[in-house]
């Protein structure tokens, strides 16, 4: 729902901004350069901001518009980014050289976050790999010596043992996720 909602606004927000340097670099102002981004392309990203700009044909202010923009869409860094856009065209400065200069900055924020995902996921496949290793050897156990591993089921000892291994399992598939999710 929404996470994907957001994932898919924070991917096509790079074509959105290279588009914006683009018409940028070629004399367009900022609000004919969003507008005409808006219009022609068919991305989330630009989707939504176009909903935003009918309210700036309007007459609402740019700043304003890109504020809920933000606060809407919970954009984060990106979100940032979008206001030093604003604020430097709200002072007359120009925006080619920090599109120069953000738009590195966003790419490798996308590939960290590709990269942590990445992580998070082999990590997932190797706790489950851990968390099932020792379960399948008991079950080869018990197929070979029945009434051996039958204590683990039937004797009191056998069922701490049993509980214990379990808990110890759960606390390392814990510590690997948080590990994993250290960005």
């Amino acid at each position: 729902g929404q996470a994907w909602r957001h994932r898919q606004l924070s991917r096509t927000s790079l074509s959105f901004f290279y588009m914006l340097q683009g018409l940028i670099a070629v004399g367009k102002s900022l609000p004919a350069a969003l507008f005409e981004i808006s219009k022609n392309s068919h991305t989330p990203f630009a989707c939504e901001f176009e909903t935003h700009l009918e309210k700036f044909a309007d007459g609402a202010p740019l700043r304003g518009l890109i504020e809920r923009f933000r606060q809407k869409n919970d954009l984060g860094t990106l979100g940032l980014y979008f206001s030093l856009i604003e604020m430097a065209y709200a002072k007359g400065l120009s925006i080619g050289p920090l599109l120069e200069r953000f738009i590195p900055l966003l790419e490798a924020e996308f590939q960290n976050a590709d990269r942590v995902s990445y992580l998070r996921r082999s990590c997932f496949v190797q706790a489950l790999a851990v968390f099932l290793v020792p379960w399948c050897l008991v079950g080869v156990f018990v197929l070979m010596q029945p009434e051996v591993a039958g204590v683990l089921v039937h004797e009191p000892e056998g069922r701490m043992m049993t509980g214990i291994a379990l808990i110890c399992e759960g606390a390392g598939l814990w510590v690997l996720w948080k590990i994993s999710s250290f960005y």
